[in-house]
């Protein structure tokens, strides 16, 4: 498991923040259910490095002790697209975490080929499993999707011991008719004559 260290912030005033953003590193807070929260600041680019890498479970040092932590939230600049904050929720052994996870389309669809148009609906979903089964990623295959064809969240196929917690109606991809399609049955409907009684 990788491992950042962190140090402990003592303030926790805006002027404090910016100084730790100047000097690349990324104000944050590590908490859990049965420790107190603690302010505390990691190096930026280190971060960043491991979260471009698709890791959400690292080992966090903070004076020495090191705890098993999930970055449960990262924060950016809404203009420079910097991180600016990051949350750490320490991870304790058995017990199950919830995490939004990253939903990934693969394969063409055959509605795709013959016209129509591939639609992502939710892009992540929140699931609930043990720290060492949470997955990177789920992906979903839409290359046997039709024309008028969808896949929901009960659709999904999912690793052993995890568990998603959205609607199972929710949609996840769709394969919509191409618009001169649905231009043309309405204008069909317009133009058909009234049945009389």
């Amino acid at each position: 498991m990788e491992k950042i260290t962190a140090s402990v912030r003592l303030k926790k005033t805006r002027g404090e923040r910016n100084r730790l953003l100047k000097e690349g590193k990324v104000p944050g807070i590590m908490y859990g259910k049965s420790i107190e929260p603690v302010a505390l600041a990691v190096n930026a680019r280190e971060l960043e490095s491991l979260v471009e890498r698709g890791l959400k479970i690292l080992e966090l040092s903070v004076e020495g002790k090191t705890q098993r932590v999930l970055v449960k939230e990262l924060q950016h600049h809404p203009v420079t697209g910097k991180l600016i904050h990051v949350d750490f929720q320490v991870v304790e052994s058995g017990r199950k975490i919830r995490q939004l996870v990253p939903v990934e389309l693969y394969g063409e669809a055959a509605g795709v080929k013959a016209g129509g148009i591939l639609e992502h609906g939710l892009s992540e979903v929140t699931v609930e499993c043990l720290p060492e089964d949470l997955p990177e990623s789920i992906e979903v295959d839409v290359s046997k999707l039709e024309v008028g064809d969808c896949i929901r969240v009960k659709d999904l196929e999912l690793p052993p011991g995890v568990r998603v917690i959205e609607d199972p109606e929710s949609v996840i991809a769709l394969v919509s008719a191409p618009e001169e399609y649905v231009e043309e049955e309405t204008e069909e409907a317009a133009t058909a004559p009234e049945a009389t009684a």
